[in-house]
């Protein structure tokens, strides 16, 4: 225990590292067979004058009994939250009944951290990790490709939630090439959208491949190499530049506390967050248990200034949607933001979306609108 204090505050003091993420980290919370948020190192870290403040992020699960621990950890430590991976990956592959997951990642996943008396900044949201695929690989790949490790392809998870769109692994088909462009911005767009904190691996904005290995932890070669001569997406990175400005610029995607469902005035239908259905009324019980339900509208902001609400429409169907603006949702709209281009940013957007307007959301898409006052459109 002193040895690994000692380590960490040394870093910290020595060489200003801002954080530290523990790989299979239920194991330093087995006090001292089973898991426990008071176990002796989150005590010592958390009374640390310099490890107090520090990002702490854990890997909640380790291969021990009872080692999965996603919520687990106390106050002070976040989770790389693998349910949110799942749901988000397994809702745009076209997976049946994600919907109720993907909500509860894209609102900061409340069920899962606010019982340990964490906010949404507990979650670490993320589409991929260096643990697994890689993004482009989640789009081009259905079998796990890991023959060049040694063991035979038998090492690597075998639950990757991945969709190769028509052909294992690299092809020229350009149809398969634009929904994979497609898809890739469709994940990092819900990363980057949902409460909590986003995570990118690096290479992801540049499409890098591993050739479908999910365990490329031995390979000291081009198979895990950044390759900064290639760029088989060369407006990705554009993509993730606009994306992250969209995110910066709106508070309403920052939250530090989580949503509760209540509505925000007596004499408006709106809640803090306004789940819709594509004939623009709140979705109802018979929508949230529609297990095939692809399109659906999420409206944040609403307990903030008029001009910070949010309308983020998501379409993972293979054919467009005509979604309304129902009265009483606030606007007029502005969309901003929308994955069906290649960087993403609306800088001309249609005129600005009134109450009982409707557009059509692209297949296989995300549209963010903004609310615009008239002279701000």
């Amino acid at each position: 225990m002193q040895l690994v204090m000692d380590s960490l505050r040394h870093w910290v003091t020595a060489y200003g590292i801002a954080g530290f993420r523990f790989d299979l980290a239920s194991s330093l919370g087995r006090a001292p067979l089973a898991f426990s948020p008071q176990a002796a190192f989150f005590q010592a870290v958390a009374q640390d004058p310099v490890l107090a403040g520090v990002k702490m992020i854990a890997e909640p699960w380790d291969i021990g009994e009872g080692g999965y621990q996603l919520g687990g950890y106390p106050r002070g430590w976040s989770e790389w939250n693998d349910q949110f991976r799942d749901a988000v990956r397994g809702f745009w592959r076209g997976d049946r009944g994600t919907l109720p997951k993907l909500t509860q990642g894209l609102s900061g996943s409340r069920e899962v951290f606010a019982p340990s008396g964490r906010s949404p900044l507990a979650s670490i949201n993320f589409a991929a990790s260096h643990d697994g695929y890689t993004l482009a690989d989640v789009v081009a790949y259905e079998e796990k490709h890991n023959e060049a490790n040694g063991e035979g392809n038998r090492d690597g998870h075998g639950h990757n939630v991945s969709r190769n769109y028509g052909v294992e692994g690299d092809t020229d088909d350009a149809e398969i090439l634009k929904v994979r462009a497609r898809q890739k911005r469709n994940l990092l767009a819900t990363v980057m959208l949902a409460q909590g904190v986003p995570m990118l691996l690096m290479g992801d904005e540049r499409s890098r491949s591993q050739g479908g290995n999910n365990n490329a932890y031995c390979q000291d070669n081009a198979v895990s190499w950044m390759d900064w001569t290639s760029d088989p997406d060369p407006t990705l990175a554009t993509f993730v530049a606009n994306l992250l400005r969209l995110r910066r610029e709106e508070p309403g995607l920052r939250r530090r506390r989580f949503f509760d469902g209540s509505a925000i005035d007596p004499e408006e239908p709106l809640r803090d967050v306004h789940w819709l259905a594509p004939d623009g009324t709140e979705m109802d019980g018979d929508d949230w248990g529609d297990d095939g339900r692809q399109a659906f509208g999420m409206q944040i902001g609403n307990d903030g200034d008029a001009g910070q609400r949010l309308l983020i429409l998501f379409n993972a169907a293979e054919t467009a949607c005509p979604f309304r603006i129902a009265p009483g949702v606030g606007g007029p709209w502005r969309v901003v933001f929308d994955t069906a281009r290649e960087t993403g940013a609306v800088l001309f957007g249609p005129a600005a979306l009134a109450e009982g307007g409707s557009l059509n959301l692209p297949a296989r898409a995300v549209l963010v609108l903004a609310a615009r006052t008239d002279e701000a459109a």
